[in-house]
């Protein structure tokens, strides 16, 4: 079965984790921004998956309860445009690979860590991954979600 999503996010990378000591422990954590980051994608793969048909969201829950497929994924990532640029400038980069930071494996991580217990039970099942970043003047996550029967 494949399933496509849209995330209405503004794209995103899994930023390192902080770490502190306080007297004899040792802590980590994310700061509130990114936690706030974390809510804001979880909300939207809630929302995303609350459109689906009954068929796809019953298809997906019995998926979580007892993993029996293998899963393929293809993120693409609509990443903004800068404002700083010309209109001329922004027209041209409409559709073309962004190549600026932040890196596209970080940015597959944020959305795997946000769907796990959601679109899949553990992204241990996650087989193959493809993913890219383009420009575009509607930031947003493009998912598509192949569920493979797995062989026993």
């Amino acid at each position: 079965m494949i399933i496509n999503l849209t995330l209405n996010v503004e794209p995103k990378a899994l930023p390192r984790a902080r770490h502190a000591v306080r007297g004899n422990f040792a802590s980590t954590y994310y700061p509130k921004q990114v936690k706030d980051t974390f809510t804001r994608y979880e909300h939207e793969i809630a929302h995303a998956f609350s459109d689906l048909d009954i068929e796809q969201r019953l298809y997906i829950i019995d998926e979580i309860k007892e993993p029996k497929t293998a899963i393929s994924l293809v993120l693409t990532f609509y990443m903004p445009i800068p404002k700083s640029l010309s209109k001329k400038k922004q027209s041209e980069l409409l559709g073309k690979p962004h190549l600026k930071l932040p890196d596209v494996d970080n940015m597959i991580k944020l959305v795997l860590d946000r769907a796990n217990g959601t679109l899949f039970n553990d992204d241990k099942y996650i087989y193959k991954i493809c993913a890219e970043k383009i420009y575009s003047d509607m930031p947003r996550i493009e998912l598509g979600i192949e569920y493979k029967e797995m062989i026993k």
